[in-house]
């Protein structure tokens, strides 16, 4: 009577090939599926199903989350390990960016694209430094600086993953629709004062920006008051075109104590400019009596 033959499930590797053997499963050898069967049991009833038995028991103390595993697995395996360290590290750095991404989602289509999420400054960096960098770009739970290199990657589109805030560095608008930038979810921050406007604002008393400018008064008031005025005459030029503050108004903080503070609060409206006048007077006026 013919004997009938046990069927043998095979393992699937690299690039769908489908290994039967011991030696098929080496010649093929794919790491981060490998450890995927060692965590699933499939690897075990291989090695099991072909009379691997004392391969097949080692791997019962072996964990696929474990850093250690995958050269012990070679070990088992007869496999030189030396030759998928590489392949380890990245595997082991894509799974710990994983479990930190899930903290704040569980968007499939976002998990997918892990590597092209940032979690800090460094990897914005590393991404916008790829030769193919992805079109969407993930910010994750941070504050993250874009000096003038990165306004000048064109067709990026940012969604902002958890708390995330963006620090433009520029002393200028930027037309981020020209340049084809978006950002979801992110909050720009408010000192570059960049906003898109559901409409265009019917007149000049419509307020569309408000910049706000607190700096404290040292020994070197006057310094810091020049560049304070100008970088609050940055922001104001762009929301009104009038030149409010022109950074030659030091002398007025004469009056004025070390560590006294200046607020100075403006918005985009026809009074303007006397508005903030009446304030950065009233403001040295009470300073220099509270502080005299």
């Amino acid at each position: 009577m013919m004997r009938k033959r046990r069927e043998k499930f095979p393992l699937e590797l690299n690039n769908g090939v489908k290994v039967t053997t011991v030696d098929e499963l080496r010649a093929n050898f794919d790491l981060e599926k490998i450890l995927a069967y060692l965590e699933d049991g499939k690897l075990e009833k291989f090695l099991r199903d072909r009379f691997y038995a004392d391969e097949a028991d080692a791997l019962k103390n072996l964990l696929a989350q474990n850093r250690e595993t995958p050269k012990k697995l070679c070990e088992i395996l007869g496999v030189n390990y030396e030759n998928f360290a590489d392949a380890a590290e990245e595997i082991f750095w894509r799974r710990e960016r994983l479990d930190r991404l899930k903290k704040f989602t569980n968007d499939a289509a976002i998990l997918e694209h892990v590597d092209d999420v940032a979690f800090d400054q460094d990897d914005l960096e590393d991404i916008l430094s790829q030769k193919n960098i992805p079109a969407t770009i993930y910010l994750c739970d941070k504050i993250f600086r874009f000096p003038s290199g990165m306004l000048r990657i064109k067709n990026i589109r940012y969604v902002g993953i958890g708390k995330v805030t963006v620090v433009v560095e520029s002393n200028k608008e930027i037309d981020f629709d020209a340049l084809k930038i978006s950002f979801e979810n992110i909050e720009l921050d408010k000192a570059y004062g960049y906003s898109t406007p559901t409409a265009e604002p019917s007149n000049l008393t419509e307020i569309q920006k408000t910049a706000v400018i607190e700096s404290t008064v040292t020994n070197k008031f006057k310094k810091i008051f020049v560049q304070t005025a100008r970088n609050f005459k940055s922001h104001i030029t762009v929301a009104t075109n009038n030149k409010i503050l022109n950074g030659k108004s030091s002398s007025d903080l004469n009056s004025l104590k070390k560590g006294a503070k200046i607020t100075i609060t403006a918005s985009n409206s026809t009074s303007v400019k006397p508005l903030l006048f009446f304030i950065l007077y009233s403001s040295f006026f009470i300073y220099s009596f509270f502080f005299a």
